[in-house]
């Protein structure tokens, strides 16, 4: 996908002037505001921030499943909403070392590299784990290609189109106009369906492309 740095430059202006009235602002305090707000108790303290994910509305509601019904050990959703600053997620904190900080190496700089001095066994569990994730996430089954949505009364169904991260990078990076991605309640029936949308969209961000 080739990027318009114009709609680059310009989002590069936005995301700066949000982070300075940001930090303006106390975002821990703001944090510790909003955990209190769903939680029912004070907070006592906030880690440093970082910037979220583009997908937040359906994060939520993919652990929400995935809490429900598979054994994956997933957060638990406290509540999520939006504020000034943008969506955000209340969650369970998960205590622990991110398995990334574990396997790379230290010492080596840019692009992470595998950490020569961790042993077979760890790393033999660590691909364990994750082949186990993997299988159980390929379990559940739906009869059509899209997001996620959770009714009132509880129950999932697929009733929003697919949002990766392609397609907000078409939206944000490559300044595509709105009518390349499919509409907001679009759902497919196929994998054949669902590929032919992708093209589509291929085609039509290289048509509208500067």
């Amino acid at each position: 996908m080739q990027f318009d740095h114009v709609a680059e430059d310009r989002l590069d202006i936005v995301f700066a002037q949000w982070v300075k009235q940001l930090l303006s602002k106390s975002p821990e305090h703001l944090a510790m505001k909003l955990a209190a707000s769903h939680v029912g108790r004070r907070a006592k303290q906030a880690c440093q921030w970082k910037t979220g994910a583009f997908n937040v509305a359906n994060e939520v509601v993919v652990l929400r499943y995935l809490r429900k019904y598979t054994s994956i050990p997933v957060p638990e959703v406290y509540g999520s909403g939006k504020t000034w600053t943008g969506p955000y997620i209340v969650l369970t904190y998960v205590h622990g070392t991110p398995l990334a900080s574990i396997l790379k190496d230290p010492k080596a700089e840019g692009r992470p590299i595998l950490n020569s001095n961790i042993s077979q066994r760890g790393l033999r569990r660590a691909y364990q784990e994750m082949a186990q994730l993997l299988l159980e996430l390929s379990k559940p089954e739906f009869t059509r290609i899209g997001a996620l949505v959770e009714r009132p009364g509880g129950e999932f169904t697929v009733s929003r189109r697919p949002f990766t991260f392609n397609m907000n990078e078409l939206s944000t990076s490559a300044n595509a106009p709105p009518y390349v991605l499919p509409g907001p309640n679009a759902v497919f029936d196929s994998a054949t369906d669902y590929f032919k949308s992708l093209a589509t969209q291929h085609m039509l961000h290289f048509l509208t492309q500067r």
